[in-house]
């Protein structure tokens, strides 16, 4: 072969070369576009999921305190457990332990009638700094907020809901912090 039709050939591969890196390097960038692309999307999914647990545990706490709340005002039928605050208070830390959940019960007056934390029962309750508990025992509305305590200096998350007696008047308040099952 000609010293020149070597060199053609070496250049004729040379350029196949190039051209099949350059191809590479273009799908490779495509690839890297389309991960990082749906990258971001399952990302905003995964965003989207947390807020529907985030919601799911405020609905299922809300729920739960008032089927606490119903009980307590309920039962026994002749001296429902809110009139006995020995029996009250041992319901609730019962709960609370079986479930790792903070649960208080207030009074009309703010004032703590049983609480997981026996230690803070008598107590007016003063950790809801923007009056989350007055404000949904006075409309019904459930609320959300953190408590900040020397109980908890790292914030707790609570629900509150209107603890109302057996004729549905308003008695006071129930708060509860979410489930653990979706920490564990």
């Amino acid at each position: 072969m000609p010293k020149s039709a070597t060199h053609e050939t070496l250049r004729h591969h040379h350029n196949l070369l190039l051209l099949c890196i350059l191809a590479l390097f273009v799908i490779l960038g495509i690839l890297g576009f389309k991960y990082l692309t749906v990258k971001k999307e399952w990302r905003g999914h995964a965003v989207q999921l947390q807020g529907g647990i985030q919601k799911y545990q405020d609905l299922e706490s809300i729920e739960e305190a008032n089927i606490i709340g119903t009980t307590v005002t309920s039962f026994p039928p002749i001296i429902p457990l809110i009139k006995i605050p020995g029996q009250l208070q041992s319901y609730i830390e019962a709960i609370g332990k079986e479930t790792g959940r903070d649960i208080v019960v207030v009074d009309k007056n703010k004032k703590i009638i049983a609480d997981t934390n026996p230690a803070e029962v008598g107590q007016t309750y003063n950790f809801d700094t923007n009056g989350e508990l007055a404000k949904t025992m006075f409309d019904g509305t459930p609320r959300s907020f953190t408590e900040k305590s020397t109980a908890y200096p790292d914030g707790i998350i609570l629900e509150t809901v209107q603890l109302k007696d057996s004729k549905g008047t308003i008695i006071g308040a129930i708060l509860i912090s979410p489930s653990n099952v979706f920490s564990k």
